[in-house]
């Protein structure tokens, strides 16, 4: 049977929440609605949630939720789900425009692959996702090449994804993967003869094991 909370609503984004609760974002709108096995409910957002989209050509990157019940939406800036409302988790730190990629921690925390650049030499203006942001009860700390990540080049992608489990952080990238350790990115593995051009779907097994879907393959990186 197809579900929908309307008749002209396209989900973009699927997340189930910590009490079993279904939620979905829409591609062109901007409410995320829940669906609790009988009823659709749409919570409310603050105005400061409603103003931080982006503008007009935001797209819904990634809708995910957390242990402790709270739900992340990328979608232009960064949504933040917890107490009933959707508040906007806003920083000057980094482009939030610029995220590709949202994972949840298990402690309730939010990682992105996110920020953007414009080089000389770029064909087609801002390349985003250059810079790994967490944000943790409104702290940001964000990590880019200073912190071991690789450095942006003109016309590709740096990093297309990230993920985070109880044991590890990992990021996808250009030159193959790497995981937090301390406060340094290090490899995951040893330097590849390729690496995915954009990871889909990125997955932290471990502290020094990942696994990531792309257009071109299946990839698996591992320590030892």
């Amino acid at each position: 049977a197809v579900c929908r909370p309307q008749p002209s609503f396209t989900i973009a984004h699927v997340a189930v929440d910590a009490a079993g609760g279904v939620w979905v974002a829409p591609e062109l709108t901007k409410d995320v609605s829940r669906f609790d096995g009988t009823t659709w409910s749409t919570p409310p957002s603050d105005p400061a949630w409603t103003a931080d989209r982006g503008g007009a050509n935001a797209w819904p990157v990634s809708l995910v939720a957390a242990d402790d019940g709270s739900l992340w939406l990328a979608f232009g800036g960064l949504g933040h789900y917890q107490a009933k409302t959707w508040t906007s988790a806003a920083t000057d730190a980094v482009d939030l425009s610029g995220t590709v990629s949202l994972a949840a921690a298990p402690d309730g925390s939010a990682w992105l692959a996110t920020g953007s650049v414009s080089l000389p030499g770029d064909e087609w203006g801002l390349y985003s996702g250059i810079a790994v942001a967490h944000v943790d009860g409104g702290s940001w700390t964000v990590y880019d090449s200073a912190d071991g990540l690789p450095a942006p080049e003109p016309s590709r992608a740096t990093i297309t994804a990230v993920a985070a489990s109880s044991q590890a952080v990992i990021a996808a990238t250009r030159d193959g993967f790497y995981r937090l350790s301390g406060d340094r990115w290090v490899r995951v593995g040893r330097s590849p003869a390729a690496a995915p051009a954009w990871a889909q779907k990125l997955l932290a097994v471990s502290a020094r094991e990942a696994w990531a879907a792309s257009d071109d393959g299946l990839w698996h990186a591992r320590d030892g």
